[in-house]
């Protein structure tokens, strides 16, 4: 009993100890070290405080930057114009946090150093703060250079990496790229051309594309590939020259009437960020701006932005679209009779035709190969939208039914006879639960051949 008390009494001593080190001595250790981390360093504040950045060379050139947002920078002085982010974010990375090599002079005494004319004057400014950092002379030994803060005596050896980050020119530290998102950030974007509005949209993070065309009142499903490639054609527009500058320019080389519009937006913290550019086609050159901005650029840029946006070439052709293994039924009607095959509920390998209260076992090779003939069968043309199919085809040849798993509705085609319209030739069928209307290659007819002659197993031997 005795042995257990003194232990007690030592786990309770131990514990009163260790809350004491956690408590207070833990948390005044970590405060001293910051402390001294902080006497370490001439400028020591968090990145995205910093609001505004202001250069000054020696020779008196001045440039200015303001924040817009968490990462992207306009240009303030001497010009208003977009900032390289790419060019301007390591200078407030840089800046933010500027460690002290060594104290080299503490009199005031800036002249040796190269400071009484520093080669730099780097104003860094947050909401409630401002720090002035003048650099002078690079040193003989090392990479460094000699600065100081303004307000104090005191001549430090800092890093050489931050006059590399500064010593540019003002066409350096201007956005080349008017369109500078990532494409796979998009969540929807507009074409304008003329007096007609195209609008490209993703609901959800993984979801497919949806076009909303001019005169349409639905979104029709884009084609990923088509959609991406023409993203990549408008990220890619690259400045060549810059052009003018001015509040008004004497010559607006057009874009008071452009040719096409552009804006695209990307998700941020707080709503939609939007890039957006209007582009004017010449016989020699490519004019754009930035709508909200008054500079004026020639630009390099793909000659196919300034075709004509056709509705066809951006829609997906595969309008009936699934995974074979995800077929649960399908049935196929036509004047000659109707044919129901189905899935096995649990051998997911087995097909069956069903034939009344009978089932008579398929062979499953045919069956997966007939359907993936379906699924990846591309139209030729799209006739029409939110209409309503039984009209365009009265007297109809076929009626398939798909039954997907995971689709809340079953895919269901009327087939109707070969037509041609706008001189595409083929079958006209029409979707029920897309209420739209299509040009099919005459391979459907084959399908729906192949479908109904499919045999039982044991008809087969």
């Amino acid at each position: 009993m005795r042995i257990f008390k003194q232990t007690l009494i030592l786990l309770v001593i131990f514990a009163g100890v260790l809350g004491f080190y956690f408590l207070y001595l833990k948390p005044s250790e970590e405060k001293k070290k910051k402390e001294q981390e902080a006497e370490k360093k001439l400028i020591n504040i968090e990145q995205e405080k910093i609001q505004e950045i202001w250069i000054t060379k020696q020779n008196g050139e001045k440039i200015g930057f303001r924040r817009e947002g968490k990462s992207r920078w306009n240009i303030i002085f001497p010009i208003v114009a977009d900032a390289d982010r790419f060019a301007v974010n390591p200078i407030a990375s840089r800046f933010s946090s500027v460690d002290i090599d060594r104290l080299i002079d503490d009199t005031g005494n800036f002249s040796p150093y190269g400071l009484d004319n520093p080669r730099f004057i780097v104003e860094i400014k947050t909401q409630d703060q401002v720090f002035t950092l003048n650099i002078g002379n690079k040193s003989q030994v090392g990479y460094n250079v000699y600065a100081y803060l303004q307000g104090d005596k005191k001549v430090y050896l800092v890093s050489a990496a931050l006059e590399s980050v500064i010593d540019k020119t003002l066409y350096d530290f201007r956005e080349k790229r008017p369109m500078d998102f990532i494409v796979s950030d998009v969540k929807k974007f507009t074409v304008v051309q003329g007096d007609k509005e195209f609008l490209f949209e993703k609901e959800e993070e993984g979801s497919e594309w949806k076009i909303l065309f001019p005169g349409m009142t639905t979104f029709v499903e884009g084609d990923e590939s088509k959609i991406r490639d023409l993203l990549y054609k408008i990220s890619g527009i690259k400045v060549k020259e810059f052009v003018s500058d001015l509040t008004e320019p004497v010559n607006s080389y057009g874009l008071d009437s452009p040719d096409t519009k552009v804006s695209v937006f990307t998700k941020g913290e707080d709503g939609y960020d939007e890039f957006s550019v209007i582009l004017k086609f010449t016989k020699d050159s490519i004019y754009g701006k930035r709508p909200d901005k008054p500079n004026i650029f020639s630009v390099d840029v793909d000659r196919s932005l300034q075709e004509q946006i056709l509705a066809e070439n951006f829609r997906n052709r595969q309008v009936i679209k699934y995974y074979v293994w995800r077929v649960k039924e399908i049935s196929v009607e036509t004047t000659h009779g109707s044919r129901i095959i189905q899935r096995d509920q649990v051998d997911t390998e087995k097909w069956y035709l069903v034939e009344g209260n009978t089932k008579k076992t398929l062979e499953t090779s045919k069956v997966k190969d007939v359907l993936r003939k379906l699924s990846e069968m591309s139209v030729l043309k799209f006739v029409g939208d939110s209409v309503d199919v039984s009209e365009f085809i009265k007297d109809p040849k076929a009626r398939i039914r798909i039954d997907v798993e995971g689709k809340a509705e079953p895919y269901y085609l009327i087939v109707g006879d070969r037509r041609s319209v706008d001189g595409v030739s083929g079958i006209l069928a029409g979707l029920m639960d897309k209420k739209s209307v299509y040009i099919f290659p005459d391979q459907l007819t084959s399908i729906i051949n192949e479908i109904q002659n499919l045999q039982p197993v044991q008809q087969q031997q």
